[in-house]
Formats: structure tokens, C-alpha cells, sequence
């Protein structure tokens, strides 16, 4: 690790408190493969499923719920960099929802979540799982998970993100906390606090699509962030594309070494 002061930003995308993200990961994983299990049984699946989630390191299933949480403790021990000017919370949670409406977003982040007053990240699992019911052979649920859960690690990673932003590096620049309206696409997808997190979540949509979307040219010139920052603040469009095309390969990589 490197210190925040030898540590620029534009040489890789903002790091997230490993721990933290290990920790959430497994409940995440835990929820959603414990409702894909209720949501395809009735096409004997199940087996196939748990089969997955093994490989996943999930071994431990629990009954179906509507909303659960965990809940990391002192998360500011946990920081990617080594420096002590972090803002201190008693924990941080994560909120696991499973809703048949289908929610605005698929996940977000609170800096003082309503029920706890400290960080919270909340997803919508459901969001993801119901995708399995498209699912009509074992190979086919298979393949629906593995982009199912490529998608949860980078929207996961995509709040550790904000997190990080908001405890660490908002103390060393208030841009990193700065965002435009969600009324406004060009506001919002141009600013520093989501240029980050955005391109770690296309890089999990690439990996989650690319069988069918080999192409990393194709992707971009498809994506509505990417085409956004094109037109409208090239410099950032250039960075973007050098961060997402490293992480890319970053990823695919560490999946071969597996």
C-alpha cells in the first residue's frame, strides 16, 4: 500500500477496504444464491445452484427473507491507504432487499443511513435474481449466475467506492463528494464523485456481458457514460477509457490465475 500523498488517482481506479468488501461479499453472495435457490426450484435447479455457490465459498443457506443486514465494525481500520486523516463511524452496514417491485436502483449509498446514523451500502437483490427465471437449462442458469454475481461484486465495489470517497479522500478534496443532479445525466456521470465508481461498474458489465460483447470498442461506444463524457469533458472520456481497458484486463487475468 501506498500513502495517499504518493498515491495519484489517475493511475487506478480508487481501492476499497478489502476486509470490508470480503465481509459483504459472502452475506451478499449468501442472500441472493439462498432466493435464486426459492426462485428456480421448481425447474430442479437447485442442485446446480448449490453446486455454483460452492465454488463461490457458499456452503450455508438460510431462509428467504425481504430484508436482512450485516454489519462491519470500526470499517475506518479497514481504509486502503495508509493515513490516519479518516472520519471515524461505529460501523457500516450493508441492507440486503428482495422486493418483486422493481426498485430505481440497484444499490446506493447512504453516508448516515435513517436507522443507524453511520455509512450503510443497500441493495436490491432482486434487481439480479429474478434474471435466473429466464433461465430453461442447467448451463443456461449457470451462465445467468455468473453474470448475476459479476454484476453484484462491481456495484459492491462501486459503494465501497463512495465510501471511501466519503470517509477519506472528501478530506483531501471536496470533489470527490461533489456530484450534479440525477435529473441530469451530463451533471451527474461528468463528476469526480462518480467517475470512479462508474467505471469500475462497466467493467462488471463488461465481464457480465461478454460472451455476447466481446468487443471492449463495441462497449464503449454503446455506453451512455462513455459517450457522455466524450462529448462533453474529453479529457475525463480519455482517462476513463485507459482505466476501464487496465481494469478489464486486470480482471480477466486474476480469473485465469483461479
Amino acid at each position: 500500500m501506498r500513502t495517499f500523498q504518493k498515491f495519484a488517482l489517475n493511475e487506478g481506479l480508487i481501492q476499497i477496504p478489502p476486509k470490508i468488501y470480503k465481509h459483504f461479499e459472502t452475506a451478499l453472495f449468501t442472500f441472493a444464491f439462498s432466493h435464486m435457490i426459492n426462485e428456480i426450484g421448481r425447474y430442479n435447479f437447485a442442485k446446480t445452484i448449490k453446486k455454483v455457490a460452492g465454488k463461490h465459498g457458499v456452503r450455508r443457506f438460510i431462509k428467504p427473507t425481504t430484508e436482512t443486514n450485516v454489519v462491519y465494525k470500526n470499517p475506518h481500520q479497514d481504509m486502503p491507504y495508509q493515513d490516519w486523516d479518516v472520519d471515524q463511524n461505529a460501523n457500516i452496514s450493508l441492507f440486503m432487499i428482495y422486493d418483486e417491485k422493481d426498485a430505481s436502483y440497484n444499490s446506493y449509498y447512504d453516508s448516515e443511513h435513517e436507522k443507524t446514523g453511520n455509512p450503510a451500502i443497500t441493495f436490491y437483490v432482486s434487481n439480479y435474481v429474478k434474471e435466473i427465471r429466464e433461465a430453461d437449462k442447467k448451463d443456461e442458469a449457470v451462465l445467468i449466475i455468473d453474470q448475476i454475481l459479476t454484476r453484484m461484486q462491481a456495484d459492491l465495489k462501486h459503494e465501497l467506492m463512495h465510501y471511501v470517497q466519503d470517509v477519506f479522500l472528501s478530506n483531501k478534496s471536496d470533489k470527490q463528494v461533489q456530484s450534479g443532479s440525477n435529473e441530469d445525466e451530463v451533471e451527474y456521470y461528468t463528476s469526480q464523485k462518480e467517475f470512479d465508481p462508474t467505471i469500475r461498474s462497466e467493467i462488471g458489465e463488461f465481464l457480465a456481458t461478454r460472451r455476447q460483447n466481446p468487443s471492449l470498442q463495441k462497449h464503449i461506444d454503446q455506453s451512455k457514460f462513455f459517450n457522455i463524457l466524450k462529448k462533453h469533458s474529453p479529457k475525463k472520456h480519455k482517462l476513463a477509457i485507459k482505466k476501464f481497458v487496465i481494469g478489464v484486463q486486470q480482471a480477466l487475468g486474476n480469473k485465469r490465475k483461479q
